[in-house]
């Protein structure tokens, strides 16, 4: 076991500024240190989703590691739960719509609002269907490849 410093970023920085030092064999006991810290812990009680810096696959987690840094970077995008609700309150518009026939008062249809609820199946059937995109690691060139610019306006 060495010592491993876990550097934290984004909104776990924001949570957690002090530096953290943890002896560890992986990546993976290194990141369990974490669960122990209040700060932490996120108020649902699920692990918050992480990318970290060097590590690409499972066997790269649990493994031993001479990393002496461990970067640990929020996940961007959902985590695939919105989905649900979204299909849910979607089934109860088309339901309100062929009940009621829509609401005349606000100038909204029967059809407008039997529409509205399936595209909200729809968007959340796609939700939890495609996979979430990875964000960046913070490395690399920010250079626009698809612009003429020199660089990218937005970080």
């Amino acid at each position: 076991m060495t010592k491993k410093k876990i550097i934290l970023h984004g909104h776990l920085v924001e949570k957690y500024p002090c530096e953290i030092v943890v002896e560890a064999a992986s990546v993976a006991e290194a990141l369990h240190s974490l669960s122990t810290i209040d700060e932490l812990k996120p108020p649902n009680g699920e692990p918050w989703p992480i990318i970290v810096r060097e590590v690409d696959n499972e066997i790269a987690l649990y493994s031993d590691t001479n990393l002496e840094e461990i970067h640990v970077y929020p996940r961007m995008g959902g985590a695939k739960k919105g989905g649900l609700m979204q299909i849910i309150l979607g089934v109860v518009m088309i339901a309100l719509a062929v009940q009621t026939g829509g609401i005349a008062a606000l100038g909204i249809t029967e059809g407008s609002m039997f529409l509205a609820g399936g595209m909200m199946v729809v968007g959340g059937l796609l939700q939890m269907l495609i996979p979430t995109p990875q964000g960046r690691d913070g490395d690399g060139d920010t250079s626009s490849k698809y612009l003429g610019a020199s660089g990218n306006t937005v970080k």
